[in-house]
């Protein structure tokens, strides 16, 4: 029963009923009423939330020039209200139920409707995007020129190729850049932001990223010239906190490093070269370490090295080896669990 509801997924409704109950045309009339009652329930109840990234492909589509028509199995007064709970009557070009096109799916009644409604002359420029074999089948028997499945309904991959698909996707986003050739921009961002341009352009709107970049250095340069007031401070040399320095001493990098060896001299591993007084290329050399770098981590990494050094013969071998290593192991684990 549930693999045959999957079969008729988007298909009228009524239409269903119809094959459940043999043709009998009143039962099925009283099935189909008690069920969209039971669905607009669950729709004034908020179960009814549209699929990941579907409104922004939506947007996308339609700010690159792209009609979008929906398309239900559902009677108008469901489809009214789906529509509304999402909010989405202004977020599209046309909303087609059953009732609108004459039948439902498979018949191809729904998206040549559509064509028409929306002004399209040429059917192979009509992309049908569905998530169920009989989305398919309607566009291909309609003559439409891309027919798109997606992997967020009952259909998968086989059932939706069986059906006539030209591709098969994962995600909405893929169908943006199919129809349109753009990923999906901020559409709704006021015009002064960077809104990112599809991924085959800049990464951001050049002439806006020009303008603001220009209004910057301006703006820098008005400040400076207005607050500047070219007067040249001068105050005593920076004696590193130990007097009797003078402005030469400190270029030297003996000036800048006796205050810090003073300070964390107990830290610090220092080694002085010094000349002698016949030395006849004086050399002064001071060398600073990590006492606990010598200390913890030379030896310690020296004892790994060894270790590694010790076990290097388990690594040469054939795989004959290797394997007799894996039985060895399994064995030693079998008999600890035992």
């Amino acid at each position: 029963m549930l693999a045959w509801v999957r079969k008729t997924m988007g298909q009228s409704r009524i239409e269903v009923f119809r094959m459940l109950l043999d043709g009998d045309e009143r039962r099925a009339q009283a099935a189909n009423e008690t069920f969209e009652e039971a669905y607009r329930l669950l729709v004034d109840e908020g179960a009814v939330l549209p699929i990941p990234g579907a409104i922004e492909a939506i947007k996308a589509l339609r700010h690159a020039g792209v009609k979008v028509a929906l398309t239900t199995g559902f009677a108008r007064a469901t489809q009214e209200a789906i529509v509304s709970a999402l909010g989405w009557w202004s977020e599209v070009d046309l909303v087609l139920s059953p009732a609108d096109a004459g039948r439902g799916r498979p018949f191809p009644d729904l998206v040549l409707v559509a064509a028409h409604r929306l002004g399209v002359d040429d059917l192979t420029r009509v992309a049908v995007v569905g998530d169920t074999p009989l989305d398919l089948i309607a566009g291909k028997r309609a003559g439409a020129g891309l027919l798109i499945g997606v992997l967020t309904g009952a259909g998968d991959r086989p059932a939706l190729r069986a059906a006539g698909a030209t591709q098969v996707i994962g995600s909405l986003r893929i169908v943006v850049q199919q129809l349109s050739g753009a990923t999906l921009p901020n559409v709704a961002a006021p015009w002064w932001l960077l809104v990112p341009l599809p991924g085959g352009r800049a990464s951001y709107s050049a002439p806006v990223f020009l303008i603001a970049l220009a209004g910057v250095v301006v703006l820098t340069v008005f400040v400076v010239h207005r607050l500047y007031h070219r007067r040249v401070r001068r105050a005593a040399p920076w004696d590193c906190g130990f007097g009797g320095l003078n402005a030469r001493m400190q270029d030297t990098a003996e000036g800048f490093g006796q205050p810090i060896r003073h300070i964390f001299g107990a830290l610090m591993a220092v080694k002085r070269e010094l000349p002698s007084p016949f030395d006849p290329q004086p050399r002064y050399r001071v060398t600073v370490g990590d006492r606990l770098w010598q200390s913890l981590y030379v030896p310690l990494g020296g004892l790994v090295q060894r270790v590694a050094d010790a076990f290097a013969w388990l690594q040469q071998g054939r795989i004959a080896t290797y394997l007799l290593y894996s039985f060895v192991t399994l064995i030693v684990l079998l008999a600890l669990m035992l």
